[in-house]
């Protein structure tokens, strides 16, 4: 009776220090400063990879379960990175709220090389978009708005005054630097993605355009202290088809918002 009485009472006792000795998993995350609880999320195992195609390149992010804000990978020396809001597009106002999407991709396809690289930032509403800019470590945050409006039709006279000034100007512009050579920039866009069996940059947007009607693209580019870098507007008149008046605002904006981010 007595050994068991002192083998119960070690057992007691036994039981009682266990109780006593805080569980590692909820004691430590109760005291765990902010900054270590980032770099666990950053590191948990189970967070997964998934791919994200920019141009033709795959982008490494990383999604957590609880859908927290993605982490893209490390940025590499002497790269600059542009984050881009989902474009306003108001060619339909009858459309979805991620109407701009195909804007967006046929920019990130363009603006993607060596020495520059484009992400997709996820938040909307641009206090939250420039805060999530600086997270993902990016350089320049480019916001876009798409509009079209009604073109009134002119009699034949004014059409033919109109045709000859166009034309005359069309001739002009070869030998000005940075304007004729628009349009083969365009074209030749076109004609490698065709060759890379890539979406074209227009696939989604001609039938929102209108026949008859001028697209106007405004655009914007700032700094990651907001400051104003390079801002514009380029406007097309289309005709029975918008396909080319689509892809070659869209290269005209990249090619001048490549030229600020890199200069």
């Amino acid at each position: 009776m007595t050994i068991y009485r002192t083998f119960f009472g070690i057992t007691a006792k036994a039981l009682i220090v266990f109780a006593l000795i805080p569980y590692p998993s909820f004691m430590h995350a109760q005291l765990w400063s902010p900054h270590q609880k980032s770099t666990l999320v950053e590191k948990q195992p189970q967070m997964q990879q998934l791919p994200q195609s920019v141009g033709g390149r795959t982008a490494v992010a990383f999604s957590n379960e609880d859908g927290t804000l993605p982490i893209f990978a490390a940025k590499k020396p002497g790269v600059v990175r542009i984050g881009m809001i989902l474009p306003v597009n108001k060619l339909d106002d009858k459309g979805p709220l991620n109407d701009g999407e195909p804007w967006r991709t046929a920019e990130l396809q363009l603006l993607a090389g060596p020495t520059l690289e484009a992400i997709a930032l996820k938040s909307i509403l641009p206090e939250q978009a420039l805060k999530e800019a600086e997270l993902l470590a990016c350089d320049y945050v480019l916001t876009t708005t798409i509009t079209q409006q009604p073109v009134q039709t002119q009699g034949r006279f004014s059409r033919l005054s109109n045709m000859r000034t166009l034309q005359a100007a069309a001739t002009a512009a070869q030998f000005v630097p940075g304007v004729g050579s628009g349009a083969i920039v365009a074209n030749m866009a076109v004609s490698t993605l065709a060759s890379q069996g890539r979406p074209s940059l227009a696939d989604g947007l001609p039938q929102q355009v209108k026949a008859n009607s001028e697209i106007i693209m405004e655009y914007r580019l700032t700094d990651a202290h907001s400051k104003i870098v390079l801002s514009g507007t380029e406007k097309q008149r289309s005709g029975s088809d918008g396909y080319s008046v689509v892809t070659g605002m869209i290269t005209t904006v990249a090619s001048k918002v490549a030229a600020a981010a890199t200069r």
